[in-house]
């Protein structure tokens, strides 16, 4: 019986090796709609939260929501001070560096973010992770919400 299973794991883990070999992302495939990433790795969709760092105020409370759809909304409220700001858009993917690509549909505006488990890491305009002092305060955890 030990051996039938450990045979079953092996047999697995090859056609897993050998399936993914055979399906890299070429470069025009680097981007991928918010569709198609939500379709291949559904564990992504959802709420995440964290408190990002602020220049002049105590922080920002920074709510994420991505949706199954494709499509996204971002709270932010600086701590101290008057007023939340909403960003709502679509969202794209680059599957071979884990990126997603917030994109505002009001002000053409993109953010990035570095999709880890059960995690997003703010990026910055260069999709590099902001590193330093306040470096673990971009990372936005996901919730059950």
């Amino acid at each position: 019986m030990k051996e039938k299973m450990m045979c079953m794991v092996g047999v697995m883990i090859v056609t897993i090796t050998l399936y993914s070999c055979q399906n890299k992302p070429t470069e025009q495939q680097s981007c991928t709609s918010a569709t198609e990433a939500v379709e291949n790795l559904p564990a992504w969709a959802g709420t995440y939260e964290g408190t990002l760092p602020c220049a002049d105020c105590q922080g920002i409370e920074t709510r994420l929501k991505l949706n199954a759809d494709g499509s996204y909304a971002m709270l932010q409220h600086y701590i101290d001070k008057e007023g939340d700001f909403l960003s709502e858009g679509n969202i794209e993917w680059e599957p071979d560096k884990n990126i997603f690509m917030l994109q505002n549909t009001a002000d053409k505006s993109t953010v990035y973010f570095l999709a880890g488990e059960n995690t997003m890491t703010w990026l910055d305009q260069n999709r590099q992770i902001i590193d330093g002092t306040f470096a673990e305060q971009y990372v936005l955890k996901k919730t059950n919400k």
